[in-house]
């Protein structure tokens, strides 16, 4: 192991451990204001979110990191390297609902992530497509009247009439079947190649 541990070295080792748990594994998914490291989905989201050796766990940033995480993710994971006492400092700042994994010659799982109680059907929505969510729609027999809406008051329908479930089973959907997980507003800020 190197002396340090960076993003890229556990990053490498959770998806090798993740790969053995099934489901399908994405990374960099754009969750609401923020980007996840690695998304694990099954019928439900995880979201992990890795902190290296010198990534801080007290920061606005991460902060910011766990409230999109929150309103999106099913089961929420920070993962550290076993390094110091960054563990200890991590279990502070994260949610107690949020698991811990730490990494250096093997994977523990310090604590089990719970089921997130405070997931917002609007902003799950939100991560759909306008056209998905337009479909989402006519397929469930709701309509709209007048002319078609904008994405936000489409979102708020679809978080108004469908079950959470429904909501959840779409964005895994979509992020299952798009070779990009960019969404098209994420187009314009990022150098894709």
């Amino acid at each position: 192991m190197p002396d340090r541990m960076y993003d890229i070295h556990l990053r490498a080792r959770l998806c090798k451990y993740l790969a053995t748990q099934g489901g399908t594994i994405k990374r960099e998914v754009s969750i609401g204001n923020t980007r996840a490291d690695i998304v694990r989905m099954t019928n439900q989201i995880e979201g992990y979110e890795i902190k290296g050796d010198t990534d801080p766990v007290h920061s606005k940033r991460f902060t910011m990191q766990i409230e999109e995480y929150s309103k999106i993710c099913d089961r929420c994971w920070l993962v550290i390297s076993e390094n110091g006492t960054k563990a200890d400092a991590a279990m502070k700042v994260i949610p107690n609902w949020w698991g811990l994994i730490t990494i250096c010659d093997q994977i523990v799982i310090r604590r089990m992530a719970q089921r997130n109680k405070l997931i917002s059907p609007r902003e799950l929505a939100g991560e759909i497509w306008k056209v998905d969510l337009v479909r989402l729609l006519r397929s469930n027999e709701i309509t709209f009247k007048g002319g078609l809406p904008t994405k936000r008051a489409i979102t708020k329908i679809v978080a108004e009439h469908l079950h959470i479930n429904t909501i959840r089973q779409e964005v895994i959907r979509q992020w299952t079947d798009h070779k990009s997980n960019m969404r098209p507003q994420d187009l314009g800020k990022r150098n894709i190649q």
